[in-house]
């Protein structure tokens, strides 16, 4: 008996969420619409800052590069020069990877 009478007023709160859910759900579809009609707008304007920025960043890249690329020759050649540090790197390969 209480059972029932608890689950009635259950249903009709429901019914009322739903029905302000939907008339939310609709203001939020026309919010979205007038976004996306400002997005293409702020997508110029990031496509206009773009290049110099990939600018800036590749000549900061192309003056690092020699002196990395030093370093790592340098490296591999001290480590050709090592006898066990091939026998190690062979081991390593023939170690599987699952352990």
């Amino acid at each position: 008996g209480e059972q029932a009478s608890a689950s009635t007023p259950s249903d009709k709160a429901t019914k009322g969420a739903g029905g302000s859910t939907t008339g939310t759900q609709s203001r939020q579809q026309s919010a979205s619409e007038s976004a996306y009609a400002e997005e293409p707008v702020q997508t110029t304007c990031q496509m206009e800052e773009t290049p110099l920025s990939v600018y800036e960043t590749d000549r900061a890249w192309n003056t690092a590069l020699p002196a990395a690329q030093g370093d790592a020759q340098s490296w591999i050649s001290d480590l050709a020069k090592q006898a066990d540090a091939r026998s190690s790197f062979n081991e390593l390969l023939d170690t599987p990877i699952d352990g």
